[in-house]
């Protein structure tokens, strides 16, 4: 058994189109370095279940899974995983996650070697609107992070009831990268290029709503809004996360166009 687990969210509830650009991705991009995987599968019933699971296991035989009901939030799931699994390093991908680049779990986890990091990410957030804090309010962001497995359930989840409990613990006062920030841990971003930004680099690192995110290393729904985004939508999106801060690529006539298609075609990005 590898000392790190990737472990990536799928929900019966979602396209199938999701895990399939998920699956392109994982195959696409070698991870550089040993590790297990396993899926969640969330809110599956039996039959379909079972069909999703000799799906996987001929595509990824060494692949495993853990099955739970519907209930709960992205973050009930990843501590209920991290509950079963034992490995000490644990990546949490939520369904949205599609990778960038080739060693892109090398990057990630490597900075974790360091006693004092205690986070890192794929993209991280000033943002403080809707989330009671005063700006600037770094957090990293949850749809692609990696965490010592004893760290992350060391952690104060409060209730986690409500879909705004979830975010609460993302960005909130008792957030994670606010915990972990207290225990003076760093949290870092970590780009395509194996590089990990400290939060007051965030902004700069051309990873979530900076530039082009050309050194974005794991794109999810929130990356893509802002890479198939006309001007204004870039601007608006920026500068909730960097202020006066934000710097903005323009957008190109045919991503605008690509996500105009996307939209037209799926209903969302």
């Amino acid at each position: 058994m590898s000392s790190i687990a990737v472990i990536h969210l799928v929900r019966h509830a979602n396209p199938t189109r999701w895990l399939n650009a998920f699956l392109r991705s994982y195959k696409t991009h070698p991870s550089g370095t040993e590790h297990d995987l396993t899926f969640i599968l969330k809110g599956f019933p039996e039959k379909a279940a079972l069909r999703l699971k000799s799906r996987l296991a001929k595509s990824l035989p060494a692949c495993q899974f853990l099955e739970i009901s519907d209930e709960g939030y992205d973050i009930n799931a990843y501590r209920h995983a991290a509950q079963i699994l034992t490995q000490d390093i644990l990546v949490f991908l939520n369904s949205h996650s599609v990778i960038q680049a080739t060693d892109w779990l090398k990057s990630l986890t490597q900075p974790l070697a360091a006693t004092d990091t205690g986070l890192t990410g794929a993209t991280g957030n000033w943002e403080a609107e809707g989330t009671g804090m005063s700006y600037p309010n770094p957090h990293i962001r949850s749809n692609a992070f990696a965490i010592r497995r004893k760290e992350f359930l060391s952690l104060d989840f409060g209730p986690l009831i409500s879909k705004s409990d979830c975010g609460r613990f993302e960005a909130g006062d008792i957030g994670m990268t606010r915990q972990l920030m207290s225990r003076h841990r760093l949290c870092l971003v970590v780009g395509k290029d194996g590089q990990a930004h400290a939060w007051q680099q965030w902004h700069k690192s051309l990873t979530f709503r900076s530039g082009n995110q050309e050194n974005l290393l794991i794109a999810d729904n929130r990356t893509r809004d802002y890479q198939f985004a006309n001007d204004a939508r870039r601007q608006k999106c920026a500068r909730l996360s960097w202020r006066d801060k934000a710097h903005v690529a323009p957008s190109s006539f045919t991503n605008f166009l690509k996500g105009k298609w996307i939209r037209l075609r799926t209903g969302r990005l």
